[in-house]
């Protein structure tokens, strides 16, 4: 099974608006799409999504061939559930470290 690190990154808080004015004004940073509660930076190489709640954990993305087996696998190494309804092809995971995950269908073969 391949897995590779996607260049996506959400970062949670609790005004999105005031974030996409930081990272847009003060680090130079392009405004892309919004997506209603949630706007996309576009900062070189990686995309950050500016997630409007207010839980402030990045959480990283990680791409698969099999989202459901790659699941399965993460889960029994010590993964947690964050979500699980398998909309649109991806889940949410924390790792054994702390870390949140988005996995995701390889979007490059």
């Amino acid at each position: 099974m391949k897995y590779q690190a996607g260049t996506d990154v959400a970062l949670g808080t609790p005004d999105v608006a005031s974030a996409t004015k930081f990272y847009s004004e003060v680090f130079g940073f392009d405004v892309g799409r919004d997506l209603g509660n949630c706007q996309e930076i576009k900062a070189g190489p990686l995309t950050l999504y500016l997630a409007g709640d207010h839980t402030k954990e990045p959480c990283f993305v990680i791409q698969v061939d099999d989202v459901e087996a790659a699941g399965e696998k993460f889960l029994s190494n010590g993964c947690e559930k964050l979500n699980w309804d398998g909309g649109e092809g991806e889940i949410f995971i924390r790792d054994p470290f702390g870390y949140a995950w988005c996995v995701e269908i390889c979007k490059n073969d």
